[in-house]
């Protein structure tokens, strides 16, 4: 922890710094720790998608899933597809297994497919999840995901609505 923290003192905004001293502290298993870090490399690289990822699983394992999502979504549409891979993962495992049972059957489908969820599927589940209590159309929810993710659109074949 000491030699984490000297890192640190000496440079408190440095992305590999950050990144580095939030990966030692996550595999020590301090996920609060890890998210905070993870929550700063975050703020200085908001478009940094490995970044979001970690900061993700470190929320999952702080039991927290609704902030999870967003990050998960925002990896979900990034260029990198191993990335994208382990967000599906973390997607369909830590989150919707846990958070909506009704889910459970589909996940087991997906799993079938090994772990081909698309991107469209995961953010309408995501949409879903945030918004329980509207009813939505497959529409609804595709337009106001790109619209607050524009590239999901790109990364689809698609334009927005």
């Amino acid at each position: 922890v000491a030699a984490e923290d000297a890192l640190l003192d000496a440079a408190p905004r440095s992305p590999s710094v950050l990144r580095e001293v939030a990966k030692r502290v996550a595999a020590a298993r301090d996920f609060g720790r890890a998210r905070e870090l993870y929550e700063r490399l975050v703020a200085l690289e908001p478009d940094d998608a490995s970044a979001r990822l970690e900061l993700a699983a470190a929320l999952i394992a702080l039991e927290e899933r609704a902030p999870a999502l967003e990050h998960l979504c925002a990896v979900l549409a990034s260029d990198d597809a191993a990335l994208r891979e382990r967000a599906q993962r973390l997607l369909s495992r830590g989150v919707l297994a846990v958070t909506v049972p009704a889910l459970r059957p589909e996940l087991a489908r997906v799993e079938v497919e090994r772990g081909a969820l698309s991107l469209e599927r995961g953010l309408l589940w995501w949409s879903l999840l945030r918004e329980e209590r509207e009813e939505l159309t497959a529409i609804d929810v595709l337009r106001r995901l790109t619209e607050r993710y524009p590239r999901a659109a790109a990364v689809e074949g698609r334009t927005s609505p």
